[in-house]
């Protein structure tokens, strides 16, 4: 059920112009704070959860016909990224990043 409910609050979260955090449960979703005490590290669990994050987003919602994770040439962009948005944004969560990078990539603004 949970399960559900978070697909359908990533579809409509997506759907909408401005990103917002749905209130579902999301499991070991790490903070702003906790991401940038890694990005030092070269592979870190917090850069493997974000990845997934993204290609989850991408399979749940994306259309072949136009990826928005295809404008990306490495994951690195993707991390430097979101250490820029965590420094802006140090009490937020790197869920709310990574829908915001999606949105930003579907809608043509990277």
């Amino acid at each position: 059920m949970k399960k559900t409910l978070a697909a359908a609050a990533v579809i409509l979260t997506l759907g909408t112009a401005t990103v917002s955090r749905a209130e579902v449960t999301m499991i070991a979703t790490p903070d702003c704070g906790t991401w940038l005490s890694s990005s030092n590290t070269p592979v870190s669990a917090l850069k493997s959860w974000l990845a997934g994050y993204l290609s989850g987003l991408n399979a749940a919602v994306g259309d072949a016909k136009h990826d928005p994770l295809e404008k990306l040439s490495s994951a690195n962009q993707v991390f430097a990224w979101m250490d820029n948005y965590c420094r802006a944004n140090p009490l937020k969560m790197v869920s709310d990043g990574g829908a915001q990078l999606y949105l930003e990539l579907k809608n043509g603004k990277r």
